[in-house]
């Protein structure tokens, strides 16, 4: 876990759809200026998701328990981050060393 994850966590919301699946909703923390963002999980996922977000001092990652998951969505359920605010803040990054 980052530390600034232990002072600034991102939030999470989960709703359960008509068709079995869990929509994931993360929120990064208010300022890093980025927009919710969500990943759609079948129940097998959710359950995976669930057991690495309850067990996430592990230090189990989570490219461990939902290896098939595209980068981006393994990114979204860690921190909220979605990809044009993850180019927009390296781009930022980049701009300020």
């Amino acid at each position: 876990m980052a530390v600034v994850d232990e002072f600034f966590p991102p939030q999470r919301h989960v709703k359960q759809l008509m068709d079995g699946h869990f929509l994931v909703t993360v929120t990064p923390p208010e300022f890093m200026g980025c927009q919710a963002t969500a990943v759609v999980l079948n129940g097998e996922q959710f359950k995976k998701y669930l057991h690495w977000r309850d067990t996430e001092k592990s230090h189990r990652t989570i490219q461990e328990y939902l290896p098939e998951l595209n980068p981006d969505e393994q990114e979204i359920l860690i921190s909220g981050i979605g990809p044009d605010d993850w180019d927009r803040l390296m781009a930022e990054m980049g701009e300020h060393s």
